[in-house]
């Protein structure tokens, strides 16, 4: 297994499948940290639209926090992968986190598993 560390994301090579671990629980500008959303949104479309990965697992199992521009940047990149006939599957979130997909109805445009290993089956 290759993984490779960004600044805001690692990917790890699971066959043809990319597993995204996000390296900060939470998922939200702060007052020091300004732009983290923005540069996790960019790190993630660059995954689809330079490095050309059709197959993506978000892991979310570090995330204890995520505001609603993050999800606006969630449902661009379902958007992008789509687009190429690809596949995005969120995994491993917390029920907190869940919820806030279940609160949105957004859990009826994303797949989402339990665990990594659902997801990589479900590929």
């Amino acid at each position: 297994m290759v993984t490779t560390q960004r600044k805001r994301i690692s990917i790890a090579e699971v066959g043809d499948v990319w597993v995204v671990t996000f390296s900060d629980a939470r998922l939200t500008d702060t007052r020091d940290d300004k732009h983290r959303v923005n540069e996790i949104g960019n790190e993630l479309w660059d995954l689809v639209r330079v490095d050309g990965y059709r197959k993506l697992i978000l892991n979310f199992e570090s995330v204890t926090y995520m505001d609603s521009q993050m999800l606006g940047k969630l449902i661009t990149l379902e958007k992008l992968v789509r687009g190429i006939n690809g596949k995005l599957v969120l995994s491993t979130m917390s029920p907190e986190i869940y919820q806030v997909f279940d609160i949105t109805k957004l859990n009826r445009l994303f797949h989402i598993t339990e665990n990594k290993t659902d997801a990589l089956t479900s590929f």
